[in-house]
């Protein structure tokens, strides 16, 4: 099923190429070249797992992006090419591939464009924590709450990260327990979620050995 998906979206991109290759004065063609690309990544990333390929296909959609500014309407389509790259860049397994400095540079362009969704913000929290911006991602994190109540246990889970970072382990641990009840009471993203709480734990007992 996937790989069909996937399949059609290639076959998609390379008819819109195509005509883009014929007329490229035309920028309605550039646009759905760069919506395939999207398309494309975002398929890769969440459907295939293949991140190079799809960070290959986010990057060819940015070289057309300035096609989405120059349409008005479009914006919410840049800032989702903005978050999709951003969040691949700042979150992605495969470590090789990760570029926090210009995760958060894309997040906060996505975010200047659609400040109220809830996800570009969280993306944007993210990117400022792994760039070392703690106490400006706890409030970031705070924000994408309030835009959507159903991201609250892994902006939680996040939160307490952060606290974590700022030594802060007791608040830390008080933010952990109460994430992992949230998603217990309404999971979302249990994949996602669940190795973010990997990685706190690890980061829990490192910081509380600083301490020792």
């Amino acid at each position: 099923k996937f790989d069909h998906a996937i399949k059609v979206i290639s076959r998609n991109l390379a008819i819109a190429k195509e005509l883009y290759e014929e007329k490229k004065s035309e920028g309605f063609r550039q646009i759905r070249v760069a919506s395939a690309y999207t398309q494309l990544g975002t398929a890769l990333a969440a459907q295939a797992k293949d991140f190079a390929a799809a960070l290959a296909a986010f990057e060819g959609a940015l070289a057309l992006s300035d096609a989405f500014a120059k349409q008005p309407g479009l914006e919410i389509s840049e800032a989702l090419l903005l978050n999709s790259t951003a969040w691949l860049l700042a979150t992605c397994p495969d470590e090789s591939l990760v570029d926090t400095p210009r995760a958060l540079k894309l997040a906060t362009k996505a975010v200047s464009i659609t400040p109220n969704s809830a996800t570009n913000v969280s993306t944007l929290a993210f990117a400022q924590h792994l760039n070392g911006n703690h106490e400006k991602a706890i409030k970031t994190f705070q924000q994408s709450t309030q835009l959507d109540a159903d991201l609250i246990a892994l902006n939680t889970l996040m939160t307490a990260m952060c606290y974590a970072k700022l030594g802060k382990i007791d608040q830390a641990n008080d933010l952990y327990n109460k994430a992992v009840q949230l998603n217990k009471a309404n999971p979302q993203e249990p994949e996602l979620f669940e190795r973010y709480r990997i990685q706190a734990e690890k980061l829990f007992r490192a910081e509380q050995e600083k301490l020792q």
